[in-house]
């Protein structure tokens, strides 16, 4: 399945910013089929927002570079051409009232000679000018993982201990950001079963995943001779015997319908907190 990445941050980012920022995807800049990728102008006061929303002009346009794509010299051609064909658009006769971003996973060497006085702001941030625009690099693999940059890096690929921890801080965050567990799962599914997998399995209680996604994570064997009684005080019996007997072989279902009498005969249904294994 092909994944459009621009539309995908547009909407991420409205998703968490639409109160305070207006941002808009594929913004034509003529007759031509000429768009930007991405115009932030903030509806709030700029200085609440949070990092690294804070370094956006009151006019800024964004440059996204998906995964497999590196920002290189054509990328900083490419932003300085749409920032001038927006100004004639809009009339602005200060280039300083135009700010530029370039929002990127991986950055070629082309890319920095082209840019004045770049420096580092802050974790994955730098400043520079670039035909006198106001231009921000941000880089994806190492812009701090906050509430505020999840939108961001939930487009990030590349490292996979980076990818690691933003499905770790999704998990963490759960609470705040469960409308994301959709994306996350489609997005970063290798990390996110990696992450999963490491965990207890009562922990995965609250989480929104259904049986056959969490029986994915562990070998049905395992379920029936050291989980079941866990994952039937965690989950539930109907469900989870459904589940499972559908997807085991012949002998484990007779081991499946084994431990279930032992369970019964043990009295697992009323007593679930006694145990300790």
């Amino acid at each position: 399945m092909a994944i459009y990445w621009h539309p995908l941050l547009a909407q991420f980012l409205n998703h968490y910013l639409s109160d305070r920022i207006s941002i808009q995807d594929s913004v034509p800049l003529g007759e031509m089929p000429v768009e930007m990728d991405l115009l932030f102008q903030p509806i709030v006061p700029i200085e609440s927002l949070p990092y690294p929303y804070n370094y956006l002009g009151l006019q800024t346009i964004g440059e996204f570079k998906g995964p497999g794509d590196s920002a290189d010299w054509a990328t900083v051609s490419q932003i300085e051409s749409y920032a001038c064909l927006y100004q004639m658009r809009e009339k602005i006769p200060s280039r300083e009232e135009i700010t530029l971003w370039v929002i990127a996973s991986d950055f070629a060497q082309s890319f920095f000679p082209l840019i004045d006085d770049l420096t580092p702001i802050g974790d994955g941030v730098q400043r520079g000018t670039l035909s006198r625009f106001p231009i921000y690099v941000i880089n994806l693999s190492t812009l701090p993982i906050t509430l505020a940059t999840f939108p961001m890096l939930m487009v990030y690929k590349g490292n996979e201990e980076r990818e690691k921890e933003i499905v770790q801080f999704f998990i963490q965050h759960y609470q705040e950001l469960r409308d994301w567990g959709f994306f996350i799962e489609l997005l970063h599914p290798i990390p996110l079963k990696e992450v999963l997998q490491s965990m207890n399995i009562e922990s995965l209680r609250g989480f929104d995943l259904d049986m056959p996604a969490i029986l994915e994570l562990f070998e049905a064997e395992k379920v029936v001779q050291h989980g079941l009684q866990r994952f039937i005080r965690t989950f539930g019996t109907e469900d989870l015997a459904r589940t499972i007997f559908s997807s085991l072989t012949a002998e484990e279902r007779e081991k499946f319908m084994a431990q279930i009498r032992q369970l019964e005969g043990n009295g697992a249904k009323t007593e679930p907190e006694n145990e300790t294994s």
